[in-house]
């Protein structure tokens, strides 16, 4: 059955129909999508009939794989289920589900330690099913109004290995619920939004893009005026409480957090090293790698582990022209050495470049005199695409 709320059908009848019976050709049995599924399928593909059936191709075997039909049946690790932000806020004044996330407060290590990548990918499709099939259960407005919170969200974050988990689950979810959202409110944005955007962009349709919508200062009267104060709750500028009085609705809305450590896999405690560059630091030793940086405001990350045994690390810089006549270059110390158990928890940081030089990122096993180390390591820099100045407070140290 049509949804009586769904906005007026975009594509002409004929672009769905073509592709309607493209699809009884490939043997697909067409009658498990409405018009309006098909259409989403066309807008998502810019009316390309050919794109959109094989994408949709491509959405039954994902819907086999992930076992779609039987999902809301899995049991949900408790670590997700408690530490991945973000939930359904209500209904707002016009009938769209709203969903609340707020980014900046995953821990995005401790859910890479906490969890296999399959369960982290599976628990955004149990949600989006859930919430979907709600939606139509309730023959409301099949498209979400989505309220992204980004206080708190730093560079570190972004930057943090598993950031590519989130941006692969992001690719899923936009591949096979095309046209899911309404409208996006982007709230609290920091100043690293326009790094935030380049990383997520490549991923959306251009269709997407423009539902998205920056708010200022007054975004709490803002979403109140689109959403209605019923659908939010009071932190959000809506009248919303749990009835213990929390303004947050964590009872609706995770807030993330910081995992503790007993969650931890004990047989997967490690990054996805395929990526990185493995040396042995002999007993005694210095290892160390350097990044000429162009321009200023550029970042560097890094993440690395060692199979056995701590290492110390210091990042360190060093001018790339002389500072004085007698042609010296001084190397400075941005971040003390210090020793950090990498065999048992896996170490990452970000720096904000403040000037054009040379960056070394140096290991040292010196205090060491019986065990070399077997190091895996990842060491980046990306320059600024813009004009952007970032200090300490955009570092999530």
């Amino acid at each position: 059955m049509e949804n009586s709320h769904l906005n007026s059908i975009e594509v002409e009848s004929s672009k769905i129909e073509q592709l309607r019976n493209d699809l009884r050709i490939a043997n697909v049995d067409d009658s498990i999508f409405s018009d309006r599924h098909l259409e989403k399928f066309l807008i998502a593909r810019n009316i390309d009939v050919e794109k959109a059936e094989h994408r949709i191709l491509e959405h039954l075997r994902f819907r086999r794989k992930w076992e779609i039909e039987n999902i809301l049946s899995w049991e949900v690790p408790l670590v997700l289920k408690t530490y991945v932000p973000g939930g359904f806020s209500g209904w707002s004044k016009d009938g769209y589900a709203v969903w609340i996330d707020v980014p900046g407060k995953i821990d995005i290590k401790g859910l890479t330690l906490s969890a296999k990548k399959s369960d982290m990918i599976k628990y955004q499709i149990y949600r989006s099913e859930k919430l979907f099939r709600e939606i139509q259960s309730r023959d409301a407005p099949d498209q979400i109004i989505l309220v992204n919170d980004l206080s708190d969200f730093t560079l570190k974050l972004l930057f943090t290995p598993g950031m590519d988990i989130l941006l692969h689950i992001l690719a899923i979810l936009e591949d096979n619920y095309p046209e899911a959202l309404h409208i996006c409110y982007v709230i609290n944005a920091p100043k690293i939004f326009p790094l935030i955007f380049d990383a997520v962009k490549p991923l959306l349709t251009n269709r997407t893009k423009n539902k998205i919508k920056i708010l200022g200062k007054d975004w709490k009267e803002e979403l109140v005026d689109k959403i209605g104060e019923e659908a939010l709750p009071q932190n959000w500028g809506g009248s919303l409480t749990d009835q213990d009085g929390d303004p947050y609705c964590r009872s609706r809305i995770s807030l993330g957090g910081s995992i503790p450590t007993s969650f931890y896999l004990k047989d997967s405690i490690s990054f996805d090293s395929s990526s990185f560059t493995k040396v042995n630091i002999p007993r005694g030793q210095i290892m160390e790698v350097t990044k000429k940086v162009e321009k200023r405001s550029s970042i560097l990350s890094w993440a690395f582990q060692t199979d056995s045994k701590d290492i110390r690390y210091g990042l360190f810089y060093k001018p790339d022209r002389p500072e004085t006549e007698t042609g010296n270059r001084k190397e400075t110390s941005l971040i003390a050495f210090m020793r950090v158990n990498s065999h048992l928890v896996p170490e990452d940081g970000v720096y904000t470049c403040k000037l054009p030089g040379f960056y070394t990122l140096r290991f040292d096993n010196t205090y060491s005199w019986i065990n070399s180390k077997s190091l895996f390591y990842s060491f980046q820099v990306k320059e600024p695409e813009g004009s952007f100045d970032f200090d300490e407070n955009d570092m999530g140290y």
